[in-house]
């Protein structure tokens, strides 16, 4: 994220913040608002520290924030047995044995 300025504000968070409320960008020579349409941010982050800074509050509430931690071994071999029973469902009984040496 970049750096914050003097005043606490991160100004191309700022322009992002922009269009999310009035989509687009105002033209500083027409004097008019530029209209942005079909655009979409998805957007990743870390958590702050080691060079990340937070982001503002005025943008992240913009967002759905979604938070989950890595699975430990024993959580991903759950998800990958029942991933692998529910597809192989309609086979033999030798072939539905084998999910469980997974």
């Amino acid at each position: 994220m970049p750096r914050k300025d003097t005043y606490g504000s991160q100004p191309p968070l700022e322009l992002i913040r922009q269009w999310i409320d009035y989509k687009g960008w105002y033209n500083r020579e027409k004097l008019s608002l530029n209209t942005i349409i079909g655009l979409q941010f998805v957007c990743a982050m870390g958590k702050p520290g080691g060079g990340r800074a937070e982001i503002s509050q005025r943008l992240m509430s913009k967002f759905h924030v979604i938070n989950y931690t890595i699975p430990d071994d024993s959580q991903m071999k759950r998800i990958y047995e029942s991933i692998a029973a529910y597809k192989l469902q309609g086979f033999e009984e030798d072939v539905k044995n084998l999910v469980e040496s997974m």
